[in-house]
């Protein structure tokens, strides 16, 4: 009776141990010095650095073709240093290379039905990826309706509009009679008369 205990004993013990052995090779402990480890898992995911695009709306007449800077910064509002940016407008792929945080898109067409354009980062090594959108104004220029006016009076309103001060006056004068201007006229004659019969 005491060796068939043994036996189901034994047995019982072989089944434990296979079945941890088992387990381990499915699970690794962690140990003090496994943190690292998961550091450098979260180190992985969290090291870009995030960014941010500042534009601002994008304004033009039909048909221009105009150049648009914008500035790519990072979390801290410090410039992204280098990188590729983009810009969507209508049906049109722009890229411009970031420097120092700032990036121009040259001859960029503005075309009337456009409303909104937008920009993106391109992630790299360092930089996380970012994008931003924009208004259009499309600016329509608008030419006021001057009237024509081709009667007499109006001519001859303009013609007096042009003439200088002076002018004006000396005709208004001559058309009233203004007997003040003939009395000087009259005063300047008399003067250089007598001056004249002086040098005599």
């Amino acid at each position: 009776m005491n060796k068939k205990l043994i036996f189901v004993v034994s047995i019982f013990l072989i089944v434990i141990s296979v079945s941890s052995v088992s387990a381990a090779d499915n699970s690794t402990v962690l140990t003090s010095g496994d943190d690292n480890l998961l550091q450098d898992t979260e180190d992985v995911t969290d090291q870009y650095v995030k960014t941010k695009i500042v534009a601002d709306p994008i304004i033009g007449e039909d048909g221009d073709s105009i150049d648009v800077p914008i500035e790519v910064l990072d979390e801290n509002d410090n410039p992204v240093m280098n990188g590729t940016a983009t810009l969507v407008i209508g049906e049109m792929l722009y890229f411009s290379e970031v420097q120092n945080g700032s990036a121009v898109f040259e001859s960029v067409l503005i075309q009337d039905g456009m409303t909104k354009a937008t920009f993106g980062y391109m992630s790299n090594e360092y930089y996380d990826s970012c994008d931003l959108e924009v208004i259009i104004y499309i600016v329509h220029e608008t030419y006021p309706d001057i009237p024509i006016d081709d009667s007499p009076d109006a001519s001859n309103a303009t013609a007096a509009k042009s003439q200088p001060s002076s002018v004006k006056a000396l005709t208004d004068s001559k058309a009233t009679g203004n007997p003040i201007l003939a009395i000087l006229l009259s005063l300047m004659i008399a003067s250089s008369m007598s001056i004249i019969n002086r040098k005599r």
